[in-house]
């Protein structure tokens, strides 16, 4: 009986995060999951991420960018999160009051009322 041996793979993460003095663009090293001890670079190309792993080239997906956009979406979050919090402002305006009208000639209901009413008068 032939018993097949599975490599055990383990999840990509991230080594490095460096900024490119260059350009200011973000740059991830990020391990491989199925060679251990090698490295993908991942960059941060406009509001896209970049992966030369040879699944990212034939297929455009890969395990690379999947766990540096994870991380960039929780910064944001997190950068958002604390923004919103220290701008919450409770403000408490009183409603105005409702007169039944302002002028003595005026006849329209101005609010939801029980009274009767005739349109023709």
């Amino acid at each position: 009986m032939k018993t097949a041996i599975r490599r055990i793979k383990e999840p990509a993460r991230i080594v490095a995060d460096i900024t490119r003095p260059s350009d200011g663009k973000r740059v991830f090293y990020v391990t491989s999951q199925s060679q251990p001890g090698k490295l993908y670079r991942v960059a941060v190309m406009r509001n896209r991420l970049a992966c030369g792993c040879p699944a990212s080239v034939y297929t455009g997906n890969c395990a690379h960018r999947k766990v540096c956009h994870e991380k960039l979406e929780a910064e944001y979050a997190e950068k958002h999160e604390k923004e919103h919090t220290r701008d919450v402002v409770t403000i408490c305006i009183p409603a105005p009051s409702v007169s039944a009208a302002s002028h003595p000639g005026d006849t329209a209901i101005v609010r939801r009322s029980q009274q009767p009413f005739s349109l023709l008068k």
